[in-house]
């Protein structure tokens, strides 16, 4: 319980023959042997295919699920004697030891069915800092475009090939599968539009993608013009995936570099004050300037400056530019205005 509320906060779990009272946790009851071939071809429906399997104490229900893997495993064209099934781990220390095993003999493995002592998760530490191969990424393409879809799904694949790239026709889609597994979110704008909320509490992973022109409301957002020859688009990628990267070892926004088809407007230029926000807020609204001056109790001719400054530094002269920048960026919800 204690591992599962300090790693896994947020990630729904399921917990077979069992139940611990935690928000994101599930109890169901299952057949052991019908359970473990039903994760069997789950994981493959993903693309991990290559999977292990670490039996412990061999009693009678260990056994049922090490029969369900091999049920599963051959229902996809392995051979039992093929089968990656270690024995015996006792105490978390064994489970480690064969853990770091698997990964030496099979660095290719995509999925781990472990039960009991056995505790492994992509961020745990110890995990991370001793393995010797690195988890594969996933990138996910949400976008109702389907040649769009491809064509940077070729491309992706091409220049992180070890990375496995899902595309999705609509954010429903996305949420249908595992939305928080991506290290990378490749969004139509759009999508990112309606859904705003769930892409900017994860905007160093999403990359919105835009059709040639600059967009003043994605201000702030890592983009990728999608309307430019592939050795442009190859290196925009990386450079964002690189961003990204740098984001999250700092846990801040770096300077990004200009580029003229890779807009990240991060630049301190750009931020609005805590005021023009209020005005921004209440323009988009509907407020005059006089009803904006008495709600702030400010002077109206400050209310005047403070429309010049936001439509100097956002580049937005309109108020429904002004109404999309506020809602992509969260200071107000599609649904309030």
């Amino acid at each position: 319980k204690t591992a599962l509320a300090s790693c896994f906060k947020k990630e729904p779990v399921v917990i077979t023959n069992g139940y611990l009272e935690l928000p994101n946790v599930k109890g169901v009851l299952v057949d052991e042997k019908e359970g473990v071939e039903a994760c069997v071809e789950l994981l493959a429906r993903k693309g991990h295919r290559k999977q292990a399997f670490i039996l412990p104490n061999p009693t009678p229900s260990n056994l049922a699920k090490e029969k369900g893997f091999a049920a599963g495993m051959e229902a996809l064209g392995w051979r039992r004697e093929d089968l990656w099934i270690y024995t015996a781990p006792s105490t978390l220390e064994e489970s480690r030891q064969v853990t770091e095993r698997i990964l030496r003999e099979h660095p290719e493995v995509e999925g781990l069915h472990c039960f009991d002592f056995l505790f492994v998760h992509k961020n745990n530490p110890y995990f991370c800092r001793n393995k010797k191969t690195r988890m594969t990424p996933e990138i996910a393409i949400v976008d109702s475009n389907t040649l769009s879809c491809l064509g940077l799904q070729n491309l992706l694949e091409e220049i992180i090939p070890t990375a496995v790239i899902r595309s999705f026709r609509s954010f429903g889609e996305l949420m249908d599968d595992t939305p928080d597994m991506y290290v990378h979110y490749f969004i139509s704008s759009q999508i990112y539009f309606e859904h705003t909320a769930f892409f900017l509490e994860r905007m160093p992973k999403t990359i919105v993608l835009v059709n040639g022109e600059t967009v003043p409301q994605l201000s702030g957002m890592p983009t990728l013009n999608i309307y430019q020859d592939e050795q442009n688009l190859a290196k925009n990628i990386l450079q964002l995936r690189q961003y990204g990267n740098q984001y999250r070892q700092n846990h801040e926004k770096p300077a990004p570099a200009r580029h003229s088809d890779m807009a990240v407007n991060t630049a301190a230029g750009h931020d609005l004050s805590a005021r023009e926000i209020e005005v921004l807020v209440l323009i988009i609204k509907g407020l005059i300037n006089k009803e904006i001056a008495d709600k702030l109790n400010i002077s109206q001719t400050t209310v005047i400056s403070h429309r010049k400054n936001i439509t100097e530094k956002l580049g937005i002269k309109s108020v429904s530019g002004l109404t999309i920048y506020a809602v992509m960026h969260g200071y107000v919800e599609a649904d309030r205005i």
